[in-house]
């Protein structure tokens, strides 16, 4: 399993469309990039989206963020989604939406 990270700043205040283009993806191993790995091509290959909240900068060494701040956080997510610059949705598994669970299904399987 390959781990691809992209940088991006959530807004602070109100909802508002954030757009990071798969080409903004690089290998790490941790918060280090890969020198000379892969970029991500084959989208369709994708089968995880996480967010994480780290203290380092995305780069070929180990870097503290300058205003890093411990604690909590919150980001409110109204949708998730795929887009492409062109317009077409080559390379992308298109299949709709899946389903989520009912409630009940969620408290038992937890």
């Amino acid at each position: 399993e390959g781990v691809y990270q992209a940088p991006y700043s959530p807004p602070v205040a109100d909802m508002q469309r954030v757009e990071v283009p798969f080409s903004d993806f690089v290998l790490v191993r941790g918060p280090v990039s890969v020198p000379d790995a892969p970029r991500l091509s084959n989208v369709s290959a994708v089968f995880q989206v996480g967010f994480t909240v780290s203290k380092f900068v995305i780069g070929p060494k180990m870097t503290m963020l300058e205003n890093f701040r411990n604690g909590t956080f919150q980001l409110d997510i109204e949708e998730i989604g795929v887009f492409s610059k062109s317009g077409k949705e080559e390379g992308l598994a298109v299949g709709g939406m899946p389903e989520t669970l009912p409630e009940d299904e969620v408290q038992r399987r937890k």
